[in-house]
């Protein structure tokens, strides 16, 4: 410590800690111009996206995840997919659409499910959405009555999810939940079987260093570190001197009560 000729404890000078590599994730965005879906994936630092117009398209090859706003491929991609408000131009992939529900809102929710950590949809204004037709194995997450809104599945063993309505003919982009949104969806969808992202990471760990303070060093090391850190509980004596004296106020006053003291 400055000002100190000697260091008595010299052990406590270095800290240990295993740190998982961060992944990167690679994301395909269809769209044909959508501001706040640009936005809200510049939010992830972790997230490498690239942009097409439904016009270029041609395959998701090569991703991790695919985003397809308001557009459906001919094909079926072997990309996990997040959909949002695509109503397919022929056939029922990825869901058959019977019309449109005019002022939907959020009823149901699975609060349970990770997709909605953090979320508040409840008071969610939404125009208009897709009335769309789900199959026996599909997930619900979100839903007006019973119409969809947020569905979970998947088609040929490739996961996908899908938002049955426009974000920009609602007022969810204005709120934190957006961003929440799409990014844990994007989470979910690289991490579920069948996805290309979802095989185990070749390395799990790094080795770094870094100056905190003088004669203090961080060490990053990796996960399969041969002697890792003990967990050490927390024994703070202030916590046991504020319980002391709690009870000695409970003493005081049931011995006044008592008339044990004066």
């Amino acid at each position: 410590m400055p000002g100190l000729a000697t260091d008595d404890l010299p052990e406590d000078d270095r800290a240990e800690a295993s740190l998982p590599e961060r992944r990167r994730t690679r994301v395909l965005a269809v769209t044909a111009g959508n501001r706040y879906l640009e936005a809200a994936l510049l939010l992830d630092e972790t997230l490498d996206v690239d942009r097409v117009t439904p016009s270029a398209f041609r395959s998701a090859d090569g991703y991790d995840v695919a985003i397809f706003d308001s557009f459906v491929p001919a094909e079926p991609p072997h990309t996990a997919s997040f959909f949002l408000a695509s109503h397919p131009a022929h056939g029922d992939f990825p869901f058959a659409v019977r019309g449109r529900v005019e002022r939907p809102y959020f009823d149901t929710l699975a609060r349970d499910d990770q997709l909605l950590r953090f979320t508040s949809l409840r008071d969610v204004n939404v125009a208009r959405a897709l009335l769309l037709q789900a199959h026996v194995d599909d997930q619900v997450v979100a839903s007006f009555g019973k119409t969809p809104l947020i569905v979970r599945g998947k088609r040929d063993g490739v996961p996908l999810l899908a938002l049955a309505f426009d974000v920009r003919e609602s007022d969810l982009p204005l709120r934190v939940a957006w961003p929440l949104l799409l990014l844990q969806g994007i989470e979910q969808l690289a991490a579920a079987p069948g996805s290309s992202a979802a095989a185990p990471f070749a390395h799990v760990g790094t080795t770094g260093s870094a100056s905190l303070a003088p004669r203090t060093v961080f060490i990053a090391t990796p996960l399969r570190a041969k002697h890792p850190l003990p967990l050490v509980p927390s024994t703070d004596l202030w916590c046991w001197l504020i319980a002391l004296a709690a009870a000695l106020l409970v003493f005081e006053w049931c011995s006044y009560q008592r008339r044990w003291t004066v």
